[in-house]
């Protein structure tokens, strides 16, 4: 039906092969109806589900659901069903969507998951590229119910709110139930990337600037950097 009616289908393959017995052939939808869903990533529960990190755009003038437009982790069920227990429409990333763009989520490794992104808040309707230089980074953390877990507000923890463009967050796990995160460019003259690293509680770690560290201060853009564990409480 084009742009405007983008659904996202899911489907189990067992073990042997086929399709899940407790699943349709044809799959199911994730939400379906008017607007798109962007797939951005897809997690496992462990507990025979997954969790998926979507981008919904629902029609200002759609009638068939109460909706909003933005980022949400949503949970499909081991019974081919969506989790309802996780809100209409999933679990919104922050609770002004509009102010929000570059999500990123990863898995905590205890079972929840972490959401990172750009904000505008400060400086909300300004249009692209002027809200670019009032942009912070946020995080939030949610439980393995999809509940926001302790330590951590609902709006988000500011992690990166240095003046200058704070964009481009990426993370990885501590294993510990910490994260590591990426924040790049930075200052006025839009260069370097930071890294901070916050505890499971929502606290930054000891030994660690409420700035972060540089770890990349060269002239120019670091854009979307990378990052992964190192396996041994460090990040490359």
């Amino acid at each position: 039906k084009g742009t405007e009616y983008v659904d996202s289908v899911f489907q189990v393959v067992d073990a042997s092969g086929g399709p899940n017995a407790a699943w349709p052939d044809s799959g199911i939808l994730l939400l379906g109806g008017p607007g798109t869903q962007q797939i951005k990533g897809l997690y496992s529960d462990h507990r025979g589900g997954a969790v998926v990190w979507a981008h919904l755009d629902i029609p200002d003038s759609s009638s068939t659901r109460s909706l909003r437009s933005g980022d949400c982790l949503m949970r499909l069920t081991e019974r081919a069903s969506i989790d309802s227990t996780w809100g209409n429409g999933g679990v919104r990333v922050a609770s002004a969507p509009a102010n929000v763009f570059d999500s990123w989520a990863i898995p905590d490794g205890v079972g929840g998951y972490f959401v990172a992104w750009s904000d505008i808040r400060t400086n909300p309707g300004l249009n692209f590229p002027w809200y670019l230089d009032y942009a912070d980074i946020y995080l939030e953390r949610f439980s393995q119910d999809g509940s926001v877990a302790q330590g951590f507000p609902t709006s988000g923890l500011p992690v990166c709110i240095a003046s200058g463009a704070q964009i481009f967050p990426r993370m990885a796990p501590d294993g510990s139930g910490g994260v590591f995160v990426t924040c790049g460019p930075i200052g006025a003259a839009g260069n370097g990337t930071t890294l901070q690293h916050i505890l499971g509680d929502g606290t930054i770690a000891p030994g660690w600037s409420k700035d972060g560290t540089l770890v990349f201060g060269a002239n120019g853009y670091a854009v979307r950097p990378s990052i992964v564990a190192d396996g041994l409480g460090g990040v490359f």
